[in-house]
């Protein structure tokens, strides 16, 4: 009995002191295996667009909402009397391909609620990267996550990824899309998020802002069912407006 109780005792202590070191060594662990749980697709790496097949030469120009593109030339405004703006090709009601554009939005006066600069400075210090001054580079800080960033020993900086790794899985979870790419050419920088339709097409969501100048964002929507007429239309993007 006295055996029993000395190894139950041992045991007690082990865990205690165990504990003990984590804490002590290791104080964000119970946030790491917060974040894996809210957050897995925390190391979801943003595959950088990369498309470099030519544009069809049949394909027309369409300018709405400070965008231009090239879209296939049977495409048509389906609702010229509205604001919103959406081009169709294909049957009625079984479209192959659309296009809606979105009014820019003015994003100058952003302000990331999420996070203040005085909680991103520490965090961002550590990972080497300066502090988001826009909300483009605020999602890009963001959506560059992974667990390399993660740091145990600190649970102030723990808490900061934390919050921007939740700020991730909110914009770009795994259940949500099923692709983001970075987007990149002479005048535009920005997002691409790919989604996959019950349709058993493919929906790109493309959120652009003109190179270093972050204050007004463009978006634009692509429903296609050839993934290669989506990359030649999204490959054509560029931001019309000064």
């Amino acid at each position: 009995m006295k055996k029993s109780k000395m190894i139950v005792i041992s045991v007690f202590t082990v865990v205690v002191v165990l504990g003990l070191i984590l804490a002590i060594f290791f104080p964000a662990l119970p946030l790491y295996f917060q974040m894996k749980k809210k957050c897995p697709s925390v190391n979801r790496t943003i595959e950088k667009f990369d498309f470099t097949e030519k544009i069809p030469e049949d394909f027309k120009k369409i300018i709405s909402c400070g965008i231009a593109l090239e879209a296939p030339s049977d495409m048509y405004r389906k609702n010229p009397d509205s604001s919103v703006e959406i081009y169709v090709c294909g049957e009625e009601q079984n479209y192959n391909t659309v296009i809606m554009f979105y009014e820019p939005s003015d994003v100058s006066e952003y302000n990331a609620s999420e996070l203040s600069y005085d909680e991103l400075k520490p965090f961002c210090s550590y990972i080497n990267e300066d502090v988001p001054q826009s909300l483009y580079e605020f999602q890009k800080l963001g959506l560059s996550l992974n667990t390399d960033d993660f740091n145990m020993r600190d649970k102030e900086l723990a808490e900061t990824f934390l919050r921007l790794a939740v700020s991730k899985e909110l914009l770009a979870g795994q259940d949500k899309c099923s692709h983001v790419y970075s987007f990149e050419n002479n005048c535009a920088e920005g997002f691409i998020y790919e989604y996959e339709t019950q349709k058993n097409d493919t929906e790109h969501i493309i959120e652009i802002y003109r190179a270093g100048k972050y204050n007004t964002e463009y978006s634009v929507l692509v429903r296609t069912e050839n993934p290669e007429t989506a990359k030649q239309i999204l490959k054509s993007i560029e931001i019309t407006e000064e």
